[in-house]
C-alpha cells in the first residue's frame, strides 16, 4: 500500500499539469471504488473463489476504421462510464478497460458468496443500458456497437503486484482464461450473455437459460458446457 501511495503522490500531479486534467480529479477517478478499498485492505495472493466478467464489443475494429479517433474515444468514454455504473451497483470491481474490452470481478469481498449471480445481474443490465446507448447513438448518426458478455466462476489468486512506481491489484486463475474464451463465442452463437459451468452450477435456478451445447475452448483438454442467460428467473429471485 506505501508503494501505492508513494507512486500516486510523485506521478498524479505530474500527470494532471502534462494532460490539463483539473485538479477536482483524485485517485477514486481512477480506480474503483473496491479496488481503492482492496488496496487498503491489503491482498497478499489471497486465493479464493470468485467470479469473472469480459465484456467485448464486436466489430470495434470496423468501427475504428469508419470513424475519427475522437470520434472513437468520445463513445468509448461514454459506453464505459455507463457500464461502470452497473458493474459498481452490483458490488463488482473493474480491473482493467482495455481496448474496448471491460474485465471485472464479482465476489471479492465475501467468502461465502463466489459473486455468480451479481455478475449475471450486472450483465443483463449492462446489456440493457447498451441497447438504449445504441439506438440513442444510432438516432443521431453517432458510433455505437452490440456487446458480448462472457462469465464463469472459479479459484482466483488476488495480488497487489508491480513496482516502486506502479501497483496494481489483478488476479490470476484458470478461470480468467475460460470468460474470456466463453465471451469470443457469441459472436459466432449470436448470444448476449454467455456463461461458463462453474458459475452456472451456482446459480442456474436464479436464471431463465439455454443451453448451447459444449466448446472445446482454447487451452482447455475437455469440452466446456456453454449456457445463454435469457433473464433473471424472478420467483426463485423474490425468495
Amino acid at each position: 500500500m506505501e508503494y501505492s501511495r508513494l507512486a500516486f503522490e510523485n506521478i498524479m500531479p505530474r500527470f494532471i499539469n502534462n494532460y490539463e486534467i483539473p485538479s477536482l480529479y483524485s485517485l477514486e477517478n481512477y480506480i474503483s471504488p473496491n479496488a481503492l478499498q482492496a488496496l487498503e485492505e491489503g491482498y497478499h495472493h489471497k486465493e479464493q473463489n470468485a467470479t469473472v466478467l469480459y465484456a467485448d464489443l464486436r466489430n470495434y475494429t470496423v468501427l475504428v476504421s469508419h470513424y475519427s479517433a475522437k470520434e472513437i474515444l468520445e463513445f468509448l468514454d461514454e459506453y464505459f462510464n455507463l457500464m461502470s455504473k452497473e458493474i459498481y451497483a452490483h458490488n463488482g470491481l473493474i480491473d482493467e478497460f482495455t481496448g474496448d474490452q471491460i474485465l471485472a470481478f464479482f465476489g471479492t469481498k465475501e467468502a461465502n458468496n463466489n459473486g455468480a449471480l451479481d455478475a449475471i445481474m450486472a450483465g443483463l443490465s449492462m446489456q440493457e443500458a447498451n441497447q438504449q446507448l445504441l439506438k440513442y447513438r444510432q438516432e443521431q448518426n453517432l458510433p455505437a456497437l452490440e456487446m458480448g458478455i462472457g462469465i464463469n466462476s472459479g479459484k482466483l489468486v488476488f495480488g497487489n503486484i508491480g513496482n516502486s512506481l506502479r501497483r496494481e491489484v489483478t488476479a490470476v486463475g484458470n478461470v480468467m482464461n475460460s470468460a474470456f474464451r466463453i465471451e469470443k463465442l457469441n459472436k459466432t452463437l449470436e448470444t448476449q450473455i454467455l456463461i461458463g459451468d462453474g458459475a452456472f452450477s451456482t446459480i442456474k435456478d436464479y436464471i431463465h437459460y439455454r443451453f448451447m451445447g459444449t466448446s472445446l475452448l482454447r487451452g482447455f483438454a475437455l469440452p466446456q458446457p456453454i449456457y445463454e442467460v435469457l433473464g433473471l428467473n424472478i420467483v426463485n429471485n423474490a425468495n
